[in-house]
């Protein structure tokens, strides 16, 4: 078996003591692997050890990874640690609105001090995926203007009526006929284009 792919297996049984072992006893070797499991099953420990011990990393990936699991210790001493790029830390803001991470939308806003578009954009993404609590953080705490149709558009598009209704009441323009049209065609547009990819 593959060394790397071992410590990352083992990372995944989420016991630093394993790690350990297969690091100082057996001597495998790792990659970034290693990290992206510590990361994403939130072994803060874990993630100390690898930083400590050199493991190599993709900065992206492993952020999204903490993101991802809902694990905001983790994420806060990734992007202490590594200081990621504005991109990073944009696309990291926006999986957490996309996945309902209330408390690490926050630590993005108060803490990372993302812009005002990065929080507009996180309007969009928890429109589309039905995150209502993410939805009333962003606009009730976060004060996140609501000036765009589109995420009305998107909450029904996938189904959302509670993100919908919340983002009416709130003020945010609703999207004519024709908008939402072409919210739809695009939508077709893109399903049709991913099954000629598949095909």
């Amino acid at each position: 078996m593959d060394q790397a792919l071992f410590c990352a297996g083992v990372a995944l049984t989420n016991k630093l003591e394993f790690l350990k072992w297969a690091r100082e006893v057996k001597h495998c070797e790792w990659d970034e692997w290693t990290i992206n499991m510590a990361a994403e099953y939130g072994n803060l420990e874990m993630l100390k050890y690898c930083f400590s011990n050199d493991c190599p990393y993709d900065e992206e990936e492993m952020c999204k990874r903490a993101v991802h699991g809902g694990h905001l210790n983790c994420v806060r001493f990734l992007f202490d640690k590594v200081k990621p790029s504005r991109d990073t830390e944009k696309e990291a803001a926006q999986q957490a609105a996309c996945g309902g991470h209330v408390e690490i939308l926050k630590y993005f806003v108060d803490t990372r001090k993302i812009s005002d578009e990065v929080k507009s954009d996180c309007v969009a993404a928890a429109a589309k995926y039905g995150q209502l609590d993410c939805l009333k953080y962003l606009v009730e705490e976060a004060k996140v203007p609501l000036h765009d149709w589109e995420d009305i558009a998107w909450a029904r598009y996938y189904e959302h009526p509670e993100c919908a209704n919340y983002l009416l009441e709130k003020g945010c323009p609703e999207p004519t006929e024709g908008q939402h049209a072409q919210v739809v065609a695009l939508m077709k547009e893109f399903r049709r284009q991913s099954s000629q990819r598949t095909a």
